[in-house]
């Protein structure tokens, strides 16, 4: 990836027109320059500038490239200074409210990344699936999996997941992998509970057609934790269902297989909730760190 360092020093040497000369006017060395400016060539896999013994010319697309950024580095330098503001002033404690399963694979790894960064703010996290009145238990932040009734909150859509059914590669070998709907019926499979009853009837819902087709599930195994009865799969001996955020590393790993991708058999969407008056810059650095993991995550996707 190209650096905006990298950038800065183009512009300069495209404005002076001479590797020396920018040098001098900044400070550093001659082969300095030059190196990073063939990096930034090569990350970009294009011919930015043409060289001689006394100067340098800039080609077709570094003259494009040249007369996009110009006048854009205060605009650059901006950004970077108000992060860096933002960093600088980040600090007291933040109350922040999360659901267990989604900030397990989403948020966690990354936390102390986080806390590393603004080590001035001292982070309460509160694990929890139901909705809570953030003024009552002041809160300053939480990702909610439904909208509050509350009409004065600050609501921002985060992102949505599947609910998809797995295996693992060696329940597949020992009895095959479904390939429709109707061989699916025919495994054994993990059925969901939700408040004591449990759902034998699911929805299949075709991602490419929407075509929706209801599912019966024979009443075997049942359970109301789809995070926990995952580790029953690795018995080999069972098809489980769950949402993608909870298995996608496993099945990039190839320990679990993904059974049916071209269904969806519920989803699931998450809701940054704020007060709607907060605008402090702890909550502005949270808010912003949460949106980079789940961004993060959909690259990986």
């Amino acid at each position: 990836m190209w650096s905006y360092d990298a950038l800065f020093l183009f512009i300069k040497v495209a404005e002076v027109g001479n590797f020396s000369h920018s040098a001098k006017a900044l400070g550093i060395g001659q082969s300095t320059i030059s190196n990073r400016i063939q990096k930034l060539e090569a990350r970009l896999n294009t011919t930015l500038l043409r060289r001689s013994t006394k100067s340098i010319e800039l080609t077709d697309i570094g003259r494009k490239l040249y007369d996009q950024l110009k006048g854009n580095e205060e605009a650059i330098k901006k950004i970077v200074n108000n992060t860096l503001s933002l960093k600088e002033v980040a600090g007291g404690t933040l109350r922040v409210v999360l659901p267990p399963v989604f900030s397990r694979s989403q948020i966690m790894p990354k936390l102390m990344e986080f806390m590393a960064t603004y080590p001035e703010i001292k982070l309460h996290l509160f694990f929890e699936s139901k909705i809570i009145e953030l003024i009552k238990h002041g809160i300053d932040y939480a990702i909610m999996s439904q909208i509050p009734e509350q009409q004065n909150l600050k609501v921002k859509f985060l992102c949505e997941s599947q609910f998809i059914m797995f295996c693992t590669p060696e329940y597949a070998a020992k009895y095959g992998v479904p390939m429709n709907l109707e061989e699916l019926v025919q495994h054994n499979i993990v059925s969901l509970i939700n408040e004591f009853t449990v759902l034998q009837q699911i929805p299949a819902t075709n991602i490419k057609t929407g075509e929706t087709t209801i599912v019966q599930l024979s009443d075997g195994l049942a359970c109301n934790n789809s995070n926990i009865v995952k580790d029953v799969v690795y018995s080999n001996e069972i098809i489980s269902g769950g949402f993608f955020f909870m298995v996608s590393d496993e099945i990039k790993a190839g320990k679990l297989l993904h059974v049916l991708p071209e269904y969806s058999f519920a989803a699931i969407k998450y809701y940054q909730v704020r007060h709607p008056n907060e605008e402090s810059v702890k909550v502005q650095v949270f808010a912003k760190f949460i949106e980079e993991c789940i961004l993060a995550q959909n690259r990986m996707a």
